[in-house]
Formats: structure tokens, C-alpha cells, sequence
């Protein structure tokens, strides 16, 4: 669970100010708005990157701002928009470096961080391209390969930054039923920032639209919205 305390964000000056929110665990949100409007800073704010302005976030009943990286690496992970592959590192050591906050100082995985590994893998139906090089992967491959690195890090938060921009429909398609069933069915707290309004609609439980004017974030649940009343508050 994510609590949101009367926070200002921005780097100088504040781009959003937030009384209180809270995001639960088990939930799929989506961060809506227009470009430059400061979805990116929530997100890098969220993973402890930014220092807020005023106000604190907790998750799990932790300041992600006065604790360690590593320490933070255990509550949230990152996917970023697109990972572009890397010569030679197999998928399936590209997933298992999400075990990296559990290895010890020599950073070598055990036995059961493998284990995980490949009972995620299994789960998502990647276990056909776990040996594939990540830099001969497709676009879609490539980003599930990424939701998988940040699963196998077993944090109660997961934030995705546009995780559908460089993919085609089915994949955008694709992604979206995962991290809808991986919010349930693994009991995580996942956000995405996207642009994607009609997939959010479909598949998200909530949108966090932020409002241009009052420069806040507005919680909506997916059965009170539509695209019209996005568009109204947000665009």
C-alpha cells in the first residue's frame, strides 16, 4: 500500500500537490495526463529518486525517502518504457537481476532465487525465449521480459513509465491483461503512466488523472469513468 501525505513535487517548485491518497495493494492504476504536466516526476518521486517538496510517502508503513536504496529496491520496482536488449545476457539473466536486492556481497543468486525465476517465467509463458539473447527479442518480448525482472523482486508496488509507447496494438493489448492479472492474482500495487486512454479504460481499476488548473491528481474508479470525463478533467 502506497499513502500519498499532503505532498508538493517538482524539482525548484512544485509541478502537483497531493492532500492524501491512498493506493492499495491488489489494484491496477493508471496515470493520465497531458505531456509535461508531471506524471514522470510522480513516478521517479514514487521510487524515491526525487525528494517531494513537502509531505511523505509511505509503502508498507515505510518513508521511501529515508531509506536505503536497497531497502527501497525491496517495496518498489521500476519498468521503464522500453529496454532496448543487451548483447549476450540471456532473458532469463536479465529477469533473475531483479533478485539482485536479496543476494549477498558477492551478489551471486541461490538456488531459490533461480527457482522463482523460472516458476515467473512459467507463469507469463516465456519460458520459449528464456536462452534468447534480450538483444534479439522483440519490443513486446523484451517488456514482458521487464514486468518479469520486476515480478521476480517481490516489492508490494510495481511502477511502470508508458510500458506500451513502442508497441504495436497487440502487444499494448497483451500488457495490459498481464498487469491487470498480475495486480490481482499477485497481490501487487502496480501504476503506469500512459497515454493509452481506451486500454486504461478497459483494464485498469482506477485512473489518476491529473488536473491541469489545480495541479493535483484526481482518483477515479474505472465503473465512474469514461473517456468523455477523462478528456473533460485532464485534456
Amino acid at each position: 500500500m502506497i499513502e500519498l501525505k499532503n505532498i508538493e513535487i517538482g524539482y525548484h517548485s512544485a509541478l502537483l500537490s497531493i492532500e492524501n491518497l491512498v493506493l492499495e495493494t491488489g489494484k491496477f492504476y493508471a496515470i493520465i495526463g497531458k505531456n509535461g504536466i508531471g506524471k514522470t516526476t510522480f513516478i521517479h518521486t514514487v521510487l524515491g529518486l526525487i525528494p517531494t517538496i513537502k509531505g511523505e510517502i509511505d509503502i508498507n508503513g515505510q518513508n521511501i525517502h529515508q531509506i536505503s536504496a536497497n531497502q527501497r529496491a525491496k517495496l518498489v520496482a521500476h519498468v521503464p518504457s522500453k529496454f532496448e536488449g543487451v548483447q549476450h545476457l540471456s532473458t532469463r539473466d536479465f529477469i533473475a537481476m531483479g533478485r539482485a536486492p536479496y543476494t549477498n556481497f558477492l551478489g551471486k543468486l541461490a538456488e531459490e532465487d533461480w527457482k522463482l525465476v523460472d516458476e515467473i517465467s512459467a507463469e507469463l509463458g516465456i519460458e520459449s525465449f528464456l536462452h534468447k539473447d534480450t538483444s534479439e527479442l522483440s519490443d513486446g518480448e523484451r517488456q514482458i521480459a521487464s514486468i518479469a525482472k520486476a515480478l521476480v523482486q517481490k516489492t508490494p508496488v510495481i511502477v511502470l513509465d508508458e510500458p506500451t509507447a513502442f508497441l504495436d496494438y497487440a502487444n499494448r493489448m497483451s500488457v495490459q491483461k498481464l498487469l491487470q492479472k498480475v495486480a490481482k492474482n499477485a497481490n501487487v500495487c502496480i501504476i503506469q503512466s500512459s497515454h493509452d486512454l481506451e486500454l486504461c479504460l478497459e483494464f485498469a481499476d482506477e485512473m489518476l488523472i491529473v488536473e491541469p488548473n489545480k495541479k493535483t491528481i484526481i482518483p477515479i474508479n474505472r465503473a465512474n469513468c469514461s473517456k468523455e470525463k477523462v478528456i473533460e478533467i485532464a485534456f
